[in-house]
């Protein structure tokens, strides 16, 4: 082999691990964290902007910062013994020493479980819940106290509450655990938690996507919705969507959690200790649901009874989606669609990313590089395309952005 030949060898070798390597991408997912976080320092601090490069300092230090640990649970304040109970239609109010708990049965297999510091108890609100919940038929409940422990019993499950610490344990008709309190749940300043016990060998399922294995037991998860800017890896923690539901299966029967809490909040699913799992939300109510099933199946016709069921979807929307970032006008759509029809690859719906918009603020369009909306989306669906423009759950921090300060404001 020639020396050339060789060198060209090299040449191409070098050029794949670059490829492969994508600094470009690198250097752009670690410049938009940066670039990220100064915009919102420029966005609270407008009248820092006269000295742009500390902002660049501050920026870069702060996007190095990992997200807020929550209080060890060791130091929360827990309910303490029960000093009190009422049961009234189908919930049981316990008055602990140091705060109240409510439990609801919404049906027979799923409990509501609250917590009050004050005990008032008012209207719940959700982001999650369906309010037609409220409106379900009442189940058939019943309650007694025998020997330290109070039993709010529905027709298929049965809650147990030890009064010496106000721990909840879920049973089922016969007595046998689905699953036991741990350390209760508690509070410190405006942080709320609780940790409860993990069924031994039983692998967690849920929190929406992760970076993680499937089975999430061994790990910790953060429910913040963050943009990683182009690229993660296995481990990368919080992603784009917050999902604060799980399914446990242990042995021949599954229960399913929905923690309805919209801030901060942290998953562990066993890593600090492999026999509990633990969550803990920087504001906001402790409020959860706990599903009975046993089959997995149950549990998540539950779930879409609870959060509503999601619409059957078009048949077309079974087909396949091209999406991408970086589309910046109707003439490349249009010829990514060609592009599609010329190959005879069988393709169903374009996706519109954030370049369709003005100046990339959501619920506004660019009539420059898109202009004529409708003839655009007429004539891609000729073409057997539907046209898809997303809608992107950031608002752009812009004082100019009327949007960015109602936010704000309501917030």
């Amino acid at each position: 082999m020639s020396l050339f030949s060789i060198l060209r060898q090299f040449i191409q070798q070098a050029g794949f691990v670059l490829r492969a390597l994508n600094l470009s991408l690198l250097a752009s997912s670690a410049r938009y964290g940066v670039k990220k976080v100064y915009l919102e320092l420029q966005y609270a601090q407008p009248q820092a902007a006269a000295a742009p490069w500390r902002m660049w300092l501050l920026a870069l230090k702060r996007s190095r910062e990992p997200l807020p640990a929550p209080p060890a649970l060791n130091a929360f304040t827990f309910p303490g013994p029960v000093q009190n109970w009422q049961h009234q239609k189908n919930t049981l109010t316990l008055t602990c020493k140091n705060l109240s708990i409510q439990i609801t049965a919404c049906t027979p297999d799923i409990i509501q479980v609250r917590m009050d510091r004050a005990g008032l108890f008012s209207k719940p609100f959700s982001y999650a819940v369906e309010p037609s919940v409220a409106d379900w038929p009442l189940p058939q409940t019943d309650s007694i106290e025998d020997d330290g422990l109070i039993f709010f019993n529905t027709e298929r499950l049965t809650v147990q509450i030890h009064k010496s610490d106000s721990a909840i344990d879920f049973l089922d008709k016969i007595g046998q655990p689905i699953n036991l309190d741990s350390s209760g749940m508690g509070f410190r300043d405006d942080w709320v938690g609780l940790r409860r016990r993990l069924p031994a060998f039983s692998p967690v399922f849920g929190l929406a996507g992760r970076a993680a294995p499937l089975n999430l037991r061994g790990g910790a998860y953060c429910m913040w919705n963050q943009d990683p800017g182009g690229r993660y890896a296995t481990g990368s923690d919080p992603l784009y969507q917050s999902h604060p539901w799980f399914v446990c299966l242990s042995r021949d029967r599954a229960f399913g959690f929905l923690f309805d809490n919209s801030h901060y909040s942290r998953f562990d699913m066993g890593r600090d200790d492999p026999n509990c799992y633990a969550i803990s939300a920087r504001g906001g109510e402790l409020r959860y649901y706990f599903v009975n099933g046993p089959a997995v199946k149950v549990i998540l016709e539950r779930l879409a009874a609870l959060i509503g069921p999601m619409p059957l979807p078009p048949l077309w929307s079974l087909g396949l989606h091209q999406s991408r970032w970086g589309y910046g006008s109707a003439e490349k759509i249009r010829s990514v669609a060609a592009e599609y029809r010329r190959r005879a690859i069988p393709c169903d719906a374009l996706h519109l990313d954030i370049d369709h918009m003005d100046a990339k603020q959501v619920f506004t369009w660019d009539k420059q590089n898109f202009p004529e909306p409708a003839e655009f989306a007429r004539d891609l669906r000729q073409e057997g395309f539907r046209l898809i423009a997303i809608v992107d759950p950031g608002i752009k921090a812009d004082k100019l952005n009327p949007l960015a300060e109602e936010g704000l404001q309501q917030n």
